[in-house]
């Protein structure tokens, strides 16, 4: 047990088993950093499906900073380098702060150089001499940075390793998800399909949110007004995209926004006979109507960019923003779910969606230009009439029909309202349900999706990116050479060492001889 105690040390002091080590630990750092941690598991679920999924999370890849694995390698990290400080570390000390009562001896196999007189050693730190014999030895070095520069090294990345295990046990990465006007100071860290809430010590209120958008409707850039207050003081402060703010050691990323709710006042009708249901409620929530049908609110957006026709775009204009649009899902019992958007400027189009229920950020949304306005209950009742009339070819029982539902319209508009109507029929009522839902009003709230990042460890990250940093400079750029200068009766030897081989060995005995 001993001998493999034993064995096992000297494998963890190899300089591969330590180089394996740090590659795990940037690979772990490059994986948290391309894919965003602790999000709710069926949000994992619908990016990666379902066997991805449950390999990357059977391996801790959504929250791989607190990864047994990566805890078991930050730990052997830490042996590894403590045991190779322990067991080299004093010799590399003795080193740089040779003292002459050991003074160590001549090394075998070293570079020499006979000399009849003494080389100039100004530069050179002195350390001591010994006498043997007819012998006087005496011991020079230089470059004795690069000694510090080894534990700098070894002691940065003690560091680092501590501040990753510091970080996975007590910090956390957590979603804060906080509507226009209002105030909180609980954060909610997911771990799959677990959620811990984490209580900040202040609160934090969401004072203003704005958003910029391109022409093509993206957003380009959303800010986040925060207040923060606590018994002492109230801070305000704004995050936006690519700029964190930090606050009593809490770090707060803009992620993502959406809607908080907005309330709306909507105008269902029934497509057979025109009727119109009023009906309000806030978004997310699902209202009935008649005959067990229901509407699902997803989603409100008070900016819609729809693209120009070709024959509307100028130069810079490709894309029109309509206004308000509502996202909604109607269900009933004898007919299948369909996905739909009202647009409030625009009752005369509804948007069919052309990908998956259930979602209002992935699915793209057709525009269909339905001939009558869902706001007005002119022509609805008479569609069927005009359709059936239409397919039985009763062209003067059509011409009736058309005359009675525009009669209230001015002479001016009648012929064009009976076009639409024509030609309403077919589209509207080809759509496999009763109700279309338009929006009347609205009254917009927002939420902004904020990232918050409780690190305890960032500062040694800090201190153990410096320390390896200057230890590495240091180790790089100042070569360590230990010097033996040898007197005897007929002349000088000298005895040169260095860890950089025997090339430059005799690059700086030749420099001492011609100097």
């Amino acid at each position: 047990m001993v001998k493999m105690f034993s064995n096992f040390l000297v494998f963890l002091v190899q300089m591969r088993t330590a180089v394996v080590l740090l590659a795990m630990v940037a690979l772990a750092s490059m994986i948290g950093t391309l894919v965003q941690q602790n999000l709710p598991a069926l949000t994992y679920q619908q990016v990666y499906g379902p066997f991805w999924y449950t390999l990357f999370d059977g391996l801790g890849l959504f929250d791989v900073f607190r990864a047994p694995w990566l805890f078991g390698v930050c730990g052997l990290l830490l042996v590894s380098v403590v045991v190779c400080l322990t067991r080299n570390g004093p010799q590399v000390w003795r080193q740089k702060y040779q003292k002459s009562k050991k003074m160590p001896p001549l090394p075998l196999g070293a570079v020499t150089q006979m000399l009849t007189s003494l080389p100039d050693l100004s530069r050179w730190r002195w350390h001591g001499e010994t006498r043997q014999e007819n012998k006087v030895i005496t011991f020079y070095s230089r470059g004795g940075l690069n000694r510090i520069g080894y534990f700098a090294v070894h002691g940065g990345v003690v560091i680092l390793a501590i501040g990753g295990l510091i970080t996975g046990l007590f910090g956390y990465r957590a979603t804060l998800n906080i509507r226009d006007g209002e105030t909180d100071r609980y954060v909610i860290a997911f771990d799959g399909a677990e959620m811990t809430p984490h209580r900040l010590p202040f609160t934090v209120t969401n004072q203003d949110f704005t958003i910029e958008h391109y022409e093509n409707g993206m957003p380009r850039q959303y800010r986040t007004q925060l207040s923060f207050a606590d018994e002492q003081q109230t801070v305000v402060r704004d995050v936006a995209v690519n700029e964190p703010l930090q606050h009593q050691g809490f770090t707060f990323y803009q992620a993502s926004f959406g809607d908080g709710g907005s309330s709306v006042v909507l105008t269902a009708r029934h497509l057979a006979s025109g009727a119109a249901i009023e009906i309000s409620g806030q978004v997310y929530d699902t209202l009935p109507l008649a005959e067990g049908v229901t509407v699902e609110l997803l989603d409100f957006r008070p900016h819609t960019i729809l693209p120009l026709p070709q024959k509307q775009k100028s130069a810079g204009a490709d894309f029109n923003d309509i206004g308000p649009s509502l996202d909604y899902i109607i269900r009933g019992p004898d007919f299948a779910p369909q996905q739909l958007r009202a647009y409030l400027n625009r009752p005369d189009i509804i948007g069919v969606a052309l990908g998956e229920n259930g979602s209002s950020e992935q699915v793209e949304y057709w525009p269909v230009y339905l001939g009558l306005s869902l706001d007005e209950a002119v022509g609805w009742a008479q569609l069927q009439q005009v359709q059936t009339a239409l397919t039985e070819g009763k062209m003067d029982e059509v011409k009736h029909i058309l005359a009675q539902a525009v009669a209230a319209y001015p002479p001016a508009e009648r012929v064009g309202r009976a076009v639409k109507m024509v030609q309403a029929a077919p589209t509207i009522l080809g759509f496999d349900m009763p109700y279309l839902v338009h929006v009347k009003d609205f009254q917009l709230r927002r939420y902004s999706g904020l990232q918050v990042v409780y690190d305890p460890g960032a500062w040694l990250f800090w201190l153990g990116s410096v320390l390896l940093t200057v230890g590495v400079v240091l180790m790089v750029q100042i070569t360590h050479v230990r010097l033996w200068l040898v007197q005897e009766k007929t002349g000088y030897t000298l005895y040169l060492r260095s860890h950089r081989g025997r090339v430059y060995e005799e690059k700086v005995l030749a420099e001492l001889v011609t100097a």
